[in-house]
């Protein structure tokens, strides 16, 4: 599989017991993807002094969207969790 890069809309954001669930809008991937694949996502926004994107695995994948669960520990995934749906992420 070849990696690639896109900018994707958070389609929801929802608690998972300790962590929080991320649904990415990604139909060019999602027919792909498989649990346990890495999504490495920027994080702080474009004026962020946070250069290192954060690896997830894969949670879930299926339509148009991927899924990730995050656990919020540091100021990168607080910021990404922290996200409103709608938003596009890269």
């Amino acid at each position: 599989m070849t990696a690639v890069q896109r900018r994707c809309a958070i389609l929801g954001v929802s608690p998972m017991g300790d962590y929080v669930r991320l649904r990415l809008q990604a139909p060019d991937i999602a027919p792909t993807a498989q649990p346990g694949q890495f999504i490495a996502e920027a994080v702080g926004g474009e004026t962020s002094r946070l250069l290192l994107r954060r690896a997830f695995a894969a949670y879930r994948a299926g339509g148009d969207g991927v899924e990730v669960v995050v656990d919020a520990h540091g100021a990168g995934t607080r910021w990404l969790v922290d996200q409103p749906a709608g938003v596009e992420v890269d």
